[in-house]
């Protein structure tokens, strides 16, 4: 699970929380934005959404896979 967090969205999510139920591989927290993030700050949601499957295409390279499972 990943998670966008800006600090004027509707409810805030609490990490530690977050945590206990749900494996959490990618977690930001942005310095200004809330809920319509899209539209409030679109640049740096593709940036951080970048990031994240930036990491995953990391992760799955360091495992000897592609994202999909199949061969590289």
């Amino acid at each position: 699970m990943a998670r966008h967090s800006l600090p004027r969205d509707i409810a805030l999510p609490v990490r530690s929380l977050a945590e206990r139920t749900n494996n959490i591989v990618y977690w930001s927290e942005f310095e200004y934005g809330g809920h319509f993030a899209a539209l409030e700050q679109p640049e740096v949601l593709v940036d951080d959404t970048r990031a994240f499957f930036g990491s995953m295409r990391s992760s799955m390279a360091a495992l000897g896979g592609t994202p999909t499972g199949g061969p590289q």
